[in-house]
């Protein structure tokens, strides 16, 4: 036990793990907040799951784009660190009204554009748009290539520099059409054409009109599927999400190096190993793809050997994109589930399973789920500063008040895991508990039902 104790905690990435006490005390004053704008300011108001709802019945323009997801990052805006929701607008092919070979593969070719909010502000009632509209408009940022050809939604190939015009977005009545400048793609010289066509099984490559030989396609443009293809031996992060600079879109997709071969270990989810070993970058305009090793461990030096020209080192990671790098959901929603037991060091406690933690539970749309971890700018206890940092509570099995939070951060101190603990002999009000107590306020909760 003693032994499985120790290995589990080390597969999973607990043995440097930050353990602090927490005294969690009340007397909060006006004069506490007023000292902290940084986190008052960036106190989520919105939940990313409503927030895409809205996005999709105020930006969307038109009906075939469509937004796969929200996601929360952070940016400098006027010289402020500030926590934003943001979304990219693609083509869903599924969406377009007149479905057809041309418009499909020919027309319709790309996304345009994303839409960013701040996670504390509205405008009327609805979220304050940083960047809104088509073509995208912003007072803080300028999108000089705002076109989605790699993304989430974009699960077909297309065909560039043809004969049809491609839209690049629609302007009132009439539509903007342009050519890709892009260096994505295999030219359809001749003999391409008839091997793509029978690989593809599409009569529409090898018969079309439109196609002079210098028309290029774009295949694996899901960004998923695209980093399956080229490094299928790497695990990867369920979430993708958008990132903006240098008037430039991309995405960023974590990698994980995993196995179920680490001796000692317990098992969760068909391995015993796991580490955030590879953020993958993605060119929204061009799919060039980048794979920059983290983590200094055992499984990807391997790989880099094997793949010498795969990989590069996080430094040499543009650093622009490296402010926008971010702990990563899945493996921390892992790791709290392996830690709400192992955190347990005696061997006595452990198989008497005295000390079980849970993560909370909460109301979302009237039904009891699991408390989701989230992202926060938060100013952590003797730090200096704000810092970007994915959180989460825990409680006492079946219980409901909190006995310990959980910060992976994201910033100068990417990948630190912090806990703090707090007093076994103090109450601390947990999520379900304090939604009872407002319940029980008159006054909120007419709000809240009106």
């Amino acid at each position: 036990l003693e032994r499985n104790i120790e290995f589990t905690n080390k597969a999973f990435g607990f043995d440097k793990i930050n353990v602090q006490s927490f005294p969690a005390e009340a007397g909060l004053t006006m004069a506490d907040i007023n000292n902290n704008p940084g986190i008052m300011k960036n106190i989520r108001l919105w939940d990313w799951r409503p927030l895409l709802q809205t996005y999709k019945q105020i930006q969307l323009i038109r009906t075939y784009y469509d937004f796969a997801d929200a996601d929360v990052d952070r940016y400098e805006i006027n010289g402020e660190y500030k926590q934003v929701i943001v979304s990219a607008r693609e083509i869903n092919s599924k969406l377009i009204p007149e479905r057809s070979w041309i418009n499909e593969h020919l027309v319709f070719t790309h996304g345009h554009g994303l839409t960013m909010t701040p996670v504390r502000e509205t405008d009327n009632g609805l979220p304050l748009l940083y960047i809104k509209d088509i073509p995208s408009q912003s007072n803080y940022f300028e999108l000089e290539r705002p076109e989605i050809y790699f993304g989430e939604l974009t699960n077909d190939y297309v065909i560039t520099n043809t004969l049809t015009e491609e839209l690049d977005y629609p302007l009132g009545d009439k539509n903007v059409y342009t050519v890709y400048q892009g260096s994505a793609g295999i030219p359809l010289t001749l003999m391409n054409r008839f091997a793509i066509a029978a690989c593809l099984k599409s009569s529409g490559i090898l018969f079309s009109g439109s196609l002079p030989s210098d028309s290029k396609i774009l295949l694996n443009r899901n960004i998923m599927r695209r980093v399956n293809e080229l490094a299928p031996f790497i695990t990867y992060d369920s979430d993708p999400y958008v990132v903006f600079d240098d008037g430039r879109l991309f995405w960023m997709i974590d990698g994980y190096t995993i196995s179920d071969r680490y001796p000692y270990s317990e098992e969760y989810y068909g391995f015993n190993y796991i580490r955030n070993s590879v953020k993958v970058v993605i060119d929204a305009y061009n799919g060039d793809t980048t794979f920059y090793v983290m983590e200094d461990e055992p499984m990807i030096k391997t790989y880099m050997k094997i793949f010498p020209d795969l990989f590069v080192s996080v430094d040499d990671m543009p650093t622009g994109l490296k402010k926008h790098v971010r702990y990563p959901e899945d493996i921390f929603t892992i790791q709290q589930e392996v830690f709400s037991k192992y955190h347990m060091k005696d061997s006595r406690v452990f198989y008497n399973k005295e000390d079980l933690w849970d993560v909370p539970r909460e109301m979302y749309q009237s039904n009891e789920v699991d408390f989701e971890p989230y992202y926060l700018i938060v100013h952590l206890p003797g730090e200096v500063k704000e810092e970007f940092a994915l959180l989460q509570a825990f409680t006492p099995k079946s219980k409901n008040n909190i006995v310990a939070w959980m910060a992976a951060r994201s910033d100068e101190n990417y990948g630190e895991i912090m806990l703090y603990t707090f007093s076994k002999e103090k109450f601390i009000t947990g999520p379900m508990q304090l939604e009872a107590r407002i319940d029980q306020d008159a006054e909120i909760s007419q709000l809240f039902w009106l």
